[in-house]
């Protein structure tokens, strides 16, 4: 008892991720909205790419993490700017999907959109598909259940309060 009474005020809850696995068979594809082109980004991409990332919260950089160096990188571009971005890392045989949205396009269907590009990309290249979020963030629960992704696991991380 008393152990558990120093671990509790010793620890405080600081975050907790749902951690998803998308079988293909559970698959859902989304096309983007009429006014925008999802495409595979390539180096030529760099500049948007590095414009799009400016303007991205510390947040938001890293809870979906992406960067033009990952294994597959798409964009949903309006006009000539990007305005989402998923990307996956690679751990063996997993396939861990990241995704932003710039905040004025958000509730459009772009997460879905690109998230479902690199899904596509996942399953043709037979991975394990992957997608991590906060719990708190409601646009990723909503993006993950529309493409297919059951919850395997909720990871709790704790902080040490002395």
């Amino acid at each position: 008892m008393a152990l558990a009474k120093l671990l509790h005020e010793s620890f405080s809850l600081w975050k907790k991720t749902s951690i998803k696995y998308l079988n293909p068979s559970n698959y859902v594809p989304y096309d983007p909205p009429m006014d925008f082109v999802v495409r595979r980004l390539n180096q030529g991409d760099r500049t948007a790419f590095y414009r799009f990332r400016n303007q991205c919260t510390r947040e938001d950089l890293a809870e979906g993490f992406v960067e033009l160096d990952h294994v597959v990188v798409f964009g949903a571009f309006y006009e000539e700017e990007i305005v989402a971005v998923s990307s996956i890392i690679e751990w063996d045989s997993i396939a861990d999907i990241g995704i932003i949205t710039m905040p004025d396009f958000r509730e459009l269907g772009l997460g879905k959109a690109i998230g479902s590009r690199a899904s596509e990309w996942a399953i043709v290249n037979k991975k394990l598909i992957q997608y991590r979020h906060d719990v708190l963030n409601y646009g990723s629960l909503k993006v993950s259940r529309a493409l297919g992704f059951r919850e395997y696991i909720l990871e709790q991380e704790y902080t040490y309060i002395g």
